[in-house]
């Protein structure tokens, strides 16, 4: 799970640098749902049976508080980024794209 500022477009090279799986790709919509029992525009990054395994941006803990999915396309919750990489147990990189 990437976990990536709404302003900003992530770079899959970096992901795959990152992770060392050359074979990484964007999900499909209907595999997010498959997968998170979500829709996308509404995966929540917590609540799961077992947390996925979850990079935050770095560009994200330069705010005090982001707002993230609450399980559907009409609900966020706010949380403080170093908060949510700890409940996460996410992974520290930039995703950024700088094109």
């Amino acid at each position: 799970m990437l976990l990536v500022s709404g302003a900003n477009r992530v770079d899959i090279k970096k992901v795959r640098k990152f992770t060392g799986r050359e074979n990484l790709r964007m999900a499909s919509a209907k595999e997010v749902k498959k997968l998170t029992g979500f829709a996308v525009g509404g995966v929540p990054p917590i609540g799961f049976d077992t947390q996925p395994p979850t990079i935050i941006d770095a560009d994200l803990l330069n705010y005090d508080i982001v707002y993230a999915d609450g399980g559907n396309p009409f609900t966020l919750f706010p949380i403080s980024p170093a908060k949510l990489k700890e409940i996460t147990e996410a992974q520290v990189c930039s995703l950024k794209s700088e094109n």
